[in-house]
């Protein structure tokens, strides 16, 4: 498991990656979550079958045999890292994906 100071990151099984946010539910934690899966699903990468955003954290479904899985979890490191905080972003983009 890999971790930042307000996620980690958790294998789920040999093919889901799942970035984890803070365990509340709160708009802001939900904004970091939608805002991470538009990123990655505008940022296509060999292997990826699908990235599915929930309150407070994002799954990434893999293929195993067609993905790095070491490339893959530096990608989605970058990608949290890179993120605004949620004081930087808008309200606008302060939205609630079902």
């Amino acid at each position: 498991m890999t971790s930042g100071a307000q996620w980690r990151l958790v294998p789920v099984g040999d093919s889901v990656l799942v970035v984890e946010y803070e365990e509340q539910i709160d708009r802001f934690v939900n904004a970091r979550a939608v805002s991470l899966a538009r990123r990655l699903r505008a940022e296509t990468a060999p292997g990826i079958r699908d990235v599915v955003p929930t309150f407070r954290s994002v799954a990434v479904y893999f293929h195993p045999l067609q993905t790095d899985y070491e490339a893959l979890i530096r990608r989605l490191e970058g990608a949290v890292a890179s993120l605004a905080t949620p004081a930087e972003q808008s309200a606008a983009e302060l939205v609630v994906e079902p």
